[in-house]
């Protein structure tokens, strides 16, 4: 299993491939997880030790070094001007300058730099990862007898390396796509050679692999559409879960007596909550709620650029009902959420992609609020199981949702899940579809030897 997430890292991205391994072993089969050294996380990768400790006895994990070539040189920039070797520094005096020379030469320079650094960083910051796994992937392989590569991505650099693994050891091999990768939104602003190479990597990746895994229908779909050569029998949508159904009771008497609606994670790129607050502010300025009523959490903060957000959140009205908390261990999350009468989430712009968070509040049986594209991935999972309200991000259908579920607290009728309607995201009931795909590609593998 090569997945660069992986606990004590306690991303979104770690919770996959950690249930999986788990369950695997459980299971009876021998796991090897190939991930990097905790101290050589990036500083902004949280970490959470006690969910390492949830690792199965008999997973075997390794952990490798990794370079940051990207990081290196933007590093060697900065010492460079630090020591004034620079040629372009600001320590020059302007009458030693030639403008017209300097300035041509510090674009030529900059243009250089950047176009180094984004190759450095192709297809993620973590390809200096790709030789340290190999070479442990190889050993791995040769030792324990592996029969089957699993990576998962993003990182796409995982994917390069279970794909080389299997070039050099004829293992076969399944890649987990948890995210589109050139059918992301994000990739278009990638620099045009960039873009036309991770097109050809990624192309490259699926025609070699033996079999792939989406975690949405409408990827997969996506799939096969622009790759004809895969068969649909060898692709398969295996969604994102969780561990058990949480009692969707509150148990604690310390929480105010309001209508709580909580996002778990932080909001970022896309992810802006401007909206959501400007409904809140229309409906408490129009008095139709009140502000010792309601009470909106932000369980992880916004790191949303947006000069917008933080005037909303000076407003007095808003002061009191709005709590900006900063991340908590994984395990504390369901604390809130159990507290919580609604929950929340914000994805737009990704109609290929239903975050991870979803299945954390399916868990918790309350109430959803969706403000996503209404025809993508999230909010056709929402209307399939009827988990909630779908809008659309105008701040009318937003104050129009919350009015509505502030209604129905008053009169005490908010619905909750029934724990069978939901049975297929259970973990346990994703692994086994994983464990059989897994299979399956052994043995056609197998069969063609």
């Amino acid at each position: 299993m090569v997945a660069y997430y992986f606990p004590p890292d306690s991303s979104s991205g770690s919770m996959r491939p950690f249930y999986w391994a788990n369950y695997l072993s459980r299971s009876g089969w021998d796991v090897s997880v190939l991930t990097v050294k905790k101290k050589k996380f990036l500083p902004e990768q949280p970490v959470d030790i006690e969910l390492a400790k949830g690792i199965q006895p008999g997973v075997h994990v390794v952990r490798t070094n990794i370079l940051r070539p990207r990081n290196n040189l933007l590093s060697l920039k900065d010492l460079l001007f630090n020591l004034k070797i620079n040629p372009f520094s600001d320590s020059i005096k302007p009458q030693d300058r030639t403008p017209s020379i300097n300035s041509q030469d510090h674009s030529l320079f900059r243009e250089i730099k950047d176009i180094l650094t984004e190759i450095l960083a192709s297809p993620d910051q973590h390809i200096g990862w790709l030789p340290f796994a190999v070479v442990r992937g190889l050993r791995i392989i040769k030792k324990n007898r592996i029969d089957l590569v699993y990576a998962t991505g993003s990182p796409w650099t995982c994917l390069l390396i279970g794909t080389i693994l299997k070039w050099l050891t004829g293992c076969p091999l399944i890649l987990d796509f948890r995210d589109p990768w050139v059918s992301n939104p994000v990739f278009l602003v990638r620099p045009v050679l960039l873009r036309k190479l991770e097109t050809f990597m990624e192309q490259h990746v699926v025609h070699i692999a033996d079999g792939i895994i989406a975690n949405t229908e409408e990827l997969k779909t996506n799939f096969l559409h622009r790759y004809k050569f895969l068969s649909s029998d060898l692709a398969t949508c295996i969604t994102n879960g969780f561990d058990a159904y949480q009692d969707s009771k509150r148990v604690s008497k310390n929480w105010p007596k309001k209508l709580i609606f909580t996002h778990a994670g932080s909001l970022y790129f896309s992810r802006n909550p401007k909206n959501i607050l400007l409904a809140l502010k229309k409906l408490l300025d129009s008095g139709k709620i009140l502000e010792r009523e309601i009470q909106f959490i932000f369980l992880g903060g916004i790191e949303v650029n947006d000069p917008d957000i933080s005037d909303l959140l000076a407003a007095p009205e808003l002061k009191t009902c709005v709590e900006i908390l900063p991340r908590v261990p994984h395990t504390k999350v369901s604390t809130y959420l159990r507290e919580s009468d609604i929950l929340f989430l914000i994805q737009l712009d990704f109609p290929l992609q239903v975050p991870r968070k979803l299945f954390d509040y399916i868990a918790a049986r309350k109430p959803i609020l969706a403000i996503t594209d209404i025809e993508g991935a999230s909010a056709h999972l929402m209307q399939k199981y009827n988990l909630g309200v779908v809008v659309n991000n105008q701040v009318d259908d937003i104050a129009s949702a919350i009015y509505s579920f502030y209604q129905k607290w008053k009169d005490a009728s908010l619905p909750r899940l029934a724990r069978e309607d939901c049975d297929h995201f259970l973990n346990r009931n994703l692994a086994g579809k994983l464990k059989t795909f897994l299979q399956k590609v052994v043995f056609a593998n197998e069969f063609v030897q």
